[in-house]
């Protein structure tokens, strides 16, 4: 009896373990989403990274490469992260996974309140093009603020890469957001093991890697 007591209480322990380590973007409708987990979502989950940046014209200016799924989130502050040049923290987002998107909705309309025909809109439509934010970099940086050409890819191993064909800049909150598109006519798919977004802008060099096996919601690829 006592072994029997036992191992009902290990089972236990076992679904309790396994429903904890669930995300809430899984298990909870977005309406009901905390503004600490909308923000988490936007800058600290599988579609949300931060990375430091070397600015340009401050010293000797490599890329910055970072791997992985990722978490995180920031402003585009020039700090000192040890010797070398002055660097930026940015944030690279997904904003056409359906997951953003939710939490943008949900910034908007707060918690529990009522999602508007527009945001319901851009909730149902399927995007012509993977859309990939970049926020926090300074205003000079921007497409808007130097007028450079902005050279940028998604980029997969033993597949052509994907060029962006738009670009443009948004006002948000947390200072200019960079959104960049790139077209869907190849498809990106999980068997595609990593993608990693590739972007100049100027003298400044982003590269960022996720693992698309962690970009998975309610049991598809979101992207």
């Amino acid at each position: 009896m006592r072994r029997r007591i036992l191992t009902c209480v290990c089972a236990w322990t076992i679904a309790i373990a396994i429903v904890n380590a669930t995300d809430f973007w899984e298990t909870k409708p977005f309406l009901d989403w905390s503004d600490k987990e909308v923000e988490k979502l936007l800058n600290d989950s599988p579609w949300a990274a931060i990375i430091a940046v070397p600015l340009p014209n401050t010293g000797p200016v490599p890329s910055i490469e970072s791997s992985g799924g990722g978490r995180g989130g920031g402003e585009g502050r020039g700090e000192s992260f040890g010797p070398g040049p002055r660097r930026v923290k940015i944030t690279i987002s997904w904003r056409s996974a359906i997951p953003l998107k939710q939490a943008v909705v949900r910034q908007q309309a707060g918690q529990h309140g009522t999602v508007s025909p527009d945001a319901q809109a851009i909730l149902a439509k399927e995007d012509e093009y993977y859309v990939v934010g970049i926020q926090g970099l300074p205003p000079q940086l921007t497409m808007a603020g130097t007028g450079k050409t902005i050279d940028a890819f998604l980029r997969r191993d033993g597949k052509p890469a994907i060029p962006a064909q738009q670009a443009g800049v948004q006002m948000m909150r947390g200072g200019s957001l960079l959104m960049i598109g790139f077209p869907r006519t190849d498809p990106i798919t999980v068997d595609d093991g990593d993608v990693e977004l590739d972007v100049k802008l100027g003298d400044l060099h982003i590269k960022k890697k996720f693992k698309l096996k962690e970009l998975v919601f309610a049991g598809k690829l979101a992207l």
